[in-house]
């Protein structure tokens, strides 16, 4: 049975209403219209690559994260509540609240630049 008859049986059964009355085609060709509007336009050509690449970036992140069996999701103030007890109670990670990564890679530039000044190092070409 296709989605579009179990809707108006649906609508049959539960309001009373006649399979044959003009509502029910009114409101089936409504809900064709709405189910099929978005993929009737055509994306240019760039827009479908961009869009393609922030899908292939996702799966990659998603691939990523279940490899790491990492969970990633947005909390509300109860949820941040429950996920630090849960931290505190696992010695879990704590929560990072900004990108540690360019600090990081200062102090790693920094260090690199000190051990090729003392010739602990070759100099990168």
């Amino acid at each position: 049975m296709t989605l579009m008859v179990k809707i108006m049986l649906h609508v049959v059964r539960y309001y009373h209403i006649p399979s044959k009355a003009p509502i029910i085609k009114q409101l089936s060709a409504e809900f064709i219209a709405r189910l099929t509007h978005p993929y009737l336009a055509s994306l240019s050509f760039v827009d479908a690559k961009l869009t393609r690449r922030g899908l292939e970036l996702i799966k990659s992140i998603q691939r990523k994260l279940n490899r790491a069996k990492l969970i990633l999701s947005e909390l509300h103030k109860s949820g941040k509540r429950k996920a630090a007890a849960y931290r505190a109670k696992t010695d879990a990670g704590m929560e990072l609240f900004h990108n540690p990564l360019p600090e990081i890679i200062h102090k790693v530039i920094h260090l690199l630049n000190n051990l090729c000044s003392k010739k602990m190092i070759p100099n990168p070409q």
